[in-house]
């Protein structure tokens, strides 16, 4: 059942067009039985079904005895199944006329109409479940060997090394030996979300902290732009603050944030910050945001960002 020879496609089986042949003859049947006509298209259309059939199961027969040199029960048991099937419907040849009802076709489509649509609907959430928990056992295997976890982050692509030179905005704990990196744009609204995770994350790990890249927009009309430079214009003390309450707001209404700050003017050398920090972001090839690097590498895509606090909780415990 799970040899190459069992697939249609790698989504569709041979189980899978059993399924629905046998379900699928069953309600066509039920849906014809009561209208003579449509009765007898039925059983013309289920005459070349059983032919289909049985050239299936000489293959069948073929491929376990000759080529894979193993029998299986269950498909020996479909295969009876269908050498019965056609033995009755031939049985039925001389009660067949010729005549073809456009409704009985229709009902009998109905009735392999429906299971399909259940195989079709029922594997695609099977197929997610089981690939959902294939990520879980892969995620328990990490959590659980802090080893693995370095290894694959070794495979990421490595970001750009960040010039000494080129101001960031850090938060957290500037001890701490774990560094989350982020691209983030200021008007974009899932970087404002990750930077709410990120916040939560600091406070809870003194291991991790986190330096912001951004990519923004150099219009000096732009929001995001302006506020990029007012906050490199900023004391460090309140920098922290300033991106807090940014991306705390809904609106990103730059001259609203800006009453809070008014008393700092913005510097003209911040339109060079922002320039490089344009040019790295270009340069570690950032093709959206927010892009978030762990220890100078891509962050799998599998791990959420909360998991961090795991890995680094077993790596320090390991060092010590």
């Amino acid at each position: 059942m799970d040899s190459p020879a069992a697939k249609i496609t790698p989504w569709f089986s041979w189980s899978d067009a059993g399924f629905i042949y046998f379900f699928g003859s069953f309600l066509a049947m039920l849906f014809t039985f009561s209208h003579a006509t449509q009765l007898n298209t039925y059983w013309t259309v289920q005459l070349v079904f059983s032919s289909f059939a049985l050239l299936f199961s000489s293959y069948s027969l073929y491929y376990q005895g000759i080529k894979a040199k193993m029998w299986c029960t269950l498909c020996l048991g479909v295969i009876s199944i269908f050498f019965f099937e056609a033995a009755l419907t031939f049985s039925f040849t001389s009660f067949i006329t010729n005549s073809i009802e456009i409704q009985g076709v229709f009902n009998i489509a109905i009735g392999f109409l429906f299971p399909t649509a259940f195989l079709v609907l029922y594997k695609s959430t099977a197929t997610r479940a089981q690939e959902s928990k294939s990520l879980k056992k892969e995620l328990t295997k990490l959590k659980s060997n802090p080893q693995i976890f370095e290894a694959l982050m070794a495979g990421q692509r490595e970001m750009p090394e960040i010039p000494a030179n080129l101001p960031v905005i850090s938060i957290g704990n500037i001890n701490a030996n774990q560094t989350i990196t982020m691209v983030s744009n200021p008007l974009c609204t899932p970087c404002a979300h990750m930077h709410v995770r990120i916040e939560k994350i600091l406070q809870e790990n003194e291991n991790l902290k986190c330096q912001i890249i951004f990519l923004s927009n150099t219009d000096k009309q732009d929001a995001g732009g302006q506020f990029v430079r007012k906050l490199f214009s900023l004391p460090d003390e309140l920098k922290a603050i300033a991106l807090h309450e940014w991306f705390g707001r809904n609106d990103k209404n730059f001259d609203r944030w800006n009453e809070g700050f008014q008393a700092y003017e913005t510097r003209k050398e911040t339109r060079n910050i922002q320039d490089n920090h344009n040019s790295w972001a270009n340069l570690a090839e950032i093709k959206g945001t927010p892009t978030v690097f762990f220890n100078n590498r891509l962050m799998l895509a599998m791990v959420q960002l909360e998991d961090l606090s795991h890995f680094t909780a077993r790596r320090s415990s390991i060092l010590n």
